[in-house]
């Protein structure tokens, strides 16, 4: 009986306690980045997630495309041939805009 006592004084105790800090201090503003840098933590921020995920999506697609590549019902050379065509495609296009104006980048 005696730890019931103690374990419903303490709960109220604490009530009371988190009452009272909100009424006295409720105009005192705090700095709640500077206090969780202080302890060691820092907020929850759900776009780092989300930005984590979808990066990871993109490496998984890059490498898929890769693997696709790689096992293409062609011959060796002839995907090679393939790929140093489209690579160098590439190449040609970003320093075509390279060489291009900001107007024509604009309107690519």
């Amino acid at each position: 009986m005696e730890t019931l006592f103690k374990a419903y004084v303490y709960k109220n105790m604490i009530s009371d306690l988190s009452k009272f800090a909100r009424k006295t201090l409720q105009n005192v503003d705090f700095d709640r980045e500077r206090l969780l840098r202080r302890v060691g933590l820092s907020r929850y921020t759900p776009v780092k997630t989300t930005m984590g995920g979808f990066s990871l999506f993109v490496i998984g697609a890059v490498v898929g495309a890769a693997a696709g590549l790689a096992l293409a019902p062609k011959t060796g050379a002839q995907l090679r041939a393939d790929v140093k065509d489209k690579a160098l495609d590439v190449l040609d296009s970003m320093a075509g805009m390279k060489a291009a104006g900001p107007e024509e980048r604009a309107r690519a």
